[in-house]
Formats: structure tokens, C-alpha cells, sequence
């Protein structure tokens, strides 16, 4: 048998790409369908991923993303986090419009995307492992979905990967939190590969 390594044609040649903006292309298999199920979703999405100063952290964020099987309402959620990190970011006309179509696409979304926000509030590194153990069944308590804490910890994990950008005394702050909050509950829900990270 002849040798397959020389022979393998790379996934990514053969994926169809999404064009976003003038110049920003996306390999479509990594975009999780909840995000083109809509024009108001790909929009948003396309608007998010415009915004990326690092393509491949973006398109490495996706790819976790994907990879979990989250519903549609979830992965929604997580897109309007990534674009608004505060709730006066919202447009107000986008949560208007949102509450008068209930069967719309954003509409069980929103709920999500707010405890999303409510997490914000925590403190970014606890001062000890008791107010970590804290931290985390209050993780727990606001999320309350297991689905949405994955989408939590997914979004931790891309902020670990991009330590470099941060200040020593946050990049400190960050992998503390990582190893006494964030690990323990990725292993809690059995999510191993985010814990191992």
C-alpha cells in the first residue's frame, strides 16, 4: 500500500467558503447552521466575524462551537453575547421586534443571551478557593443549562487562548479563574476536553 500522508487532500481545499465583507472568507463547515438560519442570524453573525482582528481564533471559536451539538436557541444566544457584551448594546428595536414575533428566531435566544450577561457581573478572579467554589454554584444557579454553561465555558476557553493580549496582572487573574473555577466545572458537567485545556 502506497503512503496515505502524501496522498490526503486537506479538508479545508475542499469546503466551500463564506464570504463576509470585502475580505474576510470563513470555511462554511465550521459555522454552526443556527448562525445562516435567518437573515437577522446571518447578518449578525456576518457583522461579529467582520469585527475579528484574528480569523483563526474566531474560526477556532466556531469550530468548538460546532462540535458540542447545541440547539439553535443556545448557539443564538452565544452569537448575541459575542456582538453585545453589554445588554445597552442591544438595539432596542432588535428586543422589540423580538418580543412581538414569539415564534421568531431570536425569541427564546434573548432569555439566554441575559443570564448570559448576568454571569458578566461575577467577579473576575475570586480571592480565594472558597469564594471560587462560590463562584461556581453561582455559575450553576444563573446558567442553570447545561448547554448554556458549555457555551460559557467554550468562550472562557477562547479567552485563555488569547492570553498573550492581556496584561500580566489579568493574564494572572485569568488563569486562576481558569484553574479553580472554570476547569472544576468542566468537569463537574463531564466536559473533559475543555477541563484538559
Amino acid at each position: 500500500m502506497g503512503n496515505l500522508s502524501e496522498t490526503e487532500i486537506s479538508e479545508d481545499i475542499l469546503s466551500p467558503t463564506i464570504t463576509i465583507g470585502h475580505s474576510a472568507d470563513i470555511n462554511s463547515s465550521v459555522v454552526p447552521e443556527a448562525f445562516l438560519t435567518s437573515p437577522e442570524a446571518t447578518s449578525l453573525f456576518e457583522n461579529w466575524y467582520s469585527k475579528q482582528s484574528n480569523p483563526d481564533a474566531a474560526a477556532s471559536l466556531l469550530k468548538n462551537l460546532k462540535q458540542l451539538s447545541l440547539s439553535p436557541a443556545t448557539l443564538q444566544a452565544a452569537l448575541l453575547f459575542l456582538q453585545y457584551q453589554a445588554a445597552d448594546d442591544l438595539p432596542k428595536e432588535f428586543e422589540y421586534k423580538t418580543s412581538i414575533d414569539s415564534k421568531g428566531s431570536f425569541s427564546d435566544a434573548l432569555p439566554l443571551y441575559h443570564r448570559m450577561l448576568k454571569v458578566q457581573q461575577f467577579p473576575v478572579r475570586p480571592k480565594n478557593s472558597e469564594q471560587a467554589e462560590l463562584t461556581l454554584r453561582m455559575l450553576l444557579t444563573v446558567l442553570g443549562d447545561v448547554q448554556l454553561l458549555t457555551v460559557f465555558l467554550v468562550l472562557q476557553l477562547q479567552q485563555l487562548e488569547q492570553l498573550d493580549s492581556l496584561s500580566p496582572k489579568e493574564r494572572d487573574e485569568t488563569a486562576w479563574t481558569a484553574l479553580h473555577v472554570h476547569a472544576p466545572l468542566a468537569g463537574r458537567l463531564g466536559i473533559f476536553w475543555i477541563k484538559a485545556e
